[in-house]
């Protein structure tokens, strides 16, 4: 993935953050604080998950290189 893919995909994911925020305070009524609080949660597996990809890919390029 180029880093401008990775770019466009991160501000997708701003946007949709900040639409479900809204969605779930407007509709259920949840305290903002409790949605931002677990949204972040599952932001962060996401982040963890995704860098893990990246290691591993650069691994698996190294390994191909030698």
């Amino acid at each position: 993935m180029s880093l401008r893919h990775e770019e466009s995909v991160a501000r997708e994911l701003e946007f949709l953050r900040r639409a479900s925020v809204r969605f779930l305070v407007n509709h259920y009524g949840l305290p903002r604080y409790v949605v931002e609080g677990k949204l972040s949660r599952a932001q962060l597996l996401f982040n963890l998950i995704r860098d893990h990809a990246r290691w591993v890919r650069r691994g698996d390029e190294g390994r191909q290189a030698r």
